[in-house]
C-alpha cells in the first residue's frame, strides 16, 4: 500500500485479525488471528521454543490452548491431538495439568473451588467435602471475608482481588479504603444502583428478586412496595416473588427461598 492509501494488495487473509507485527531486521511481517489454523505468525523459527502458560496444553504445532479445552469435544489444535479418543472417553479420566476434575468430568481451575459459584455445573466444586467455610485462609495468598459465610459464599479470596474495584467480600471489605489503602470507589452512573458494598449494578436489577449486589441491598425491605401482586394463577413466595402455581411442590426451589417447597410432604 502506498503512503496515500492507494495500491492496496492483499497478501493474506486471517480469520480473526488481532495484530500485525513488523520485524525490519529480518524483513518479516507476522499476522495473528487466534484462529485454529496457522498463518504467517506460525514461523517455526519463533514458535519452536515457545513455552505455554500454566494450565495450558501445548499442541505439536506449538499452539497453546487452555487446559480446559483438552478433551472438550472440539479439535482446538487443528490436528486432533487435544482430543485423544480413547483417553477422553475413560470413565476415570482426570483433567489436564493442575485443573480440578468435576464429578461430571468438566474441568475448572482449582482457584474456582469454594468461590461461591457453581462452575462445574453439577456443584461438585462447592460441595461440603471441600470444607469451604471451615478451612483457614492462606495468610500469604488469600484474604478472609468473614461476612461471606452467612451468605454461603467462599470466605477465602485471592489477595490479587483486593483493591481491584470489584467487591468480592459481600460487605466490600476487600475494597476498604482505610484497611487496604484502596483508591476511593467511583460513583455509580446515572442508570446504575449503588449497593451498600459500593458495587454498581443496573437500576433494572433492583428489586428483581436476585441478589445482584452480593450483600442483598438491591433486594431490601424497601422492595416490598415495588413488587407486584401475584395473580390467582400464581403462587406467592415468602420473599414476595410470584411463580406459576404449577411450580408449587415440584421438587425445585423456584422461589429462591424454598418457600414453594415447604409443607409439600
Amino acid at each position: 500500500m502506498n503512503s496515500d492509501g492507494s495500491h492496496i494488495v492483499r497478501i493474506i487473509q486471517v480469520e480473526r485479525p488481532r495484530a500485525i507485527v513488523l520485524d525490519p531486521c529480518r524483513g518479516h511481517m507476522y499476522l495473528t488471528d487466534w484462529g485454529r489454523f496457522g498463518t504467517a505468525d506460525e514461523d517455526l523459527l519463533h514458535c519452536s521454543d515457545r513455552s505455554c502458560p500454566p494450565n495450558s496444553f501445548r499442541c505439536p504445532n506449538h499452539r497453546c490452548i487452555p487446559g480446559t479445552w483438552h478433551c472438550d469435544g472440539d479439535d482446538d489444535c487443528g490436528d486432533g491431538v487435544d482430543e485423544p479418543g480413547e483417553y477422553c472417553k475413560l470413565e476415570g479420566r482426570t483433567c489436564f495439568g493442575d485443573l480440578f476434575t468435576c464429578d461430571n468430568r468438566n474441568c475448572v481451575p482449582k482457584i474456582y473451588i469454594c468461590d461461591g459459584d457453581n462452575d462445574c455445573i453439577d456443584g461438585s466444586d462447592e460441595e461440603d467435602r471441600h470444607k469451604c467455610n471451615n478451612r483457614k485462609c492462606d495468610e500469604e495468598t488469600e484474604l478472609t471475608c468473614n461476612a461471606n459465610k452467612q451468605w454461603g459464599r467462599a470466605m477465602c479470596i485471592p489477595k490479587k482481588w483486593v483493591c481491584d474495584g470489584d467487591p468480592d467480600c459481600v460487605d466490600g471489605a476487600d475494597e476498604n479504603v482505610t484497611a487496604h489503602y484502596c483508591p476511593p470507589p467511583q460513583e455509580c452512573g446515572e442508570n446504575e444502583f449503588q449497593c451498600q458494598n459500593r458495587r454498581c449494578i443496573s437500576k433494572e436489577w433492583e428489586c428483581d428478586f436476585d441478589n445482584d449486589c452480593g450483600d442483598g441491598s438491591d433486594e431490601s425491605q424497601a422492595c416490598n412496595s415495588k413488587y407486584r401482586v401475584c395473580t390467582a394463577d400464581e403462587f406467592n413466595c415468602t420473599n414476595a416473588k410470584c411463580i406459576r402455581k404449577t411450580y408449587h411442590c415440584d421438587g425445585e426451589d423456584d422461589c429462591g427461598d424454598n418457600s414453594d417447597e415447604v409443607g409439600c410432604g
